[in-house]
């Protein structure tokens, strides 16, 4: 392998990275603002749920493209199946980590929910049982 394609292989692999750290910030910002609204939690739920199935979505596309290139150069015997394995496989790697930091994301907003909800009913629990009368 020549070094102007070892460079289009790496290149491909960052382009994948800085495109699925991109849909992981969006992510965490609909997350956030989630947190901001004061909306009702049913609604809240579905939209996270619905944030988090399109960022899986996002980021299996990113996959599929970059692999779908790789493929292509393979095809073309621009590079050997032997050539584009390392970089098939960290490009998978990247996908499954950047899954599973999604899943870590959506379980931490599910929990600060919960957290938030439960810190909530104290307080209101704990202000009634001051109340006079």
């Amino acid at each position: 392998m020549n070094k102007a394609t070892t460079e289009n292989l790496t290149s491909l692999l960052e382009q994948a990275q800085e495109l699925m750290a991109g849909i992981l910030r969006r992510f965490e910002e609909r997350l956030k603002a989630l947190v901001a609204e004061a909306a009702d939690p049913t609604a809240q739920h579905w939209t996270r749920e619905l944030a988090a199935g399109q960022t899986r979505v996002e980021l299996r596309s990113v996959h599929r493209q970059i692999a779908y290139a790789i493929r292509i150069m393979q095809l073309r015997d621009v590079i050997s199946e032997g050539e584009a394995a390392p970089i098939s496989q960290a490009l998978n790697r990247l996908l499954a980590e950047s899954l599973d930091e999604t899943e870590r994301r959506l379980q931490e907003a599910r929990r600060d929910r919960r957290t938030r909800r439960s810190g909530a009913a104290v307080a209101h629990r704990q202000r009634s049982s001051t109340d006079p009368g």
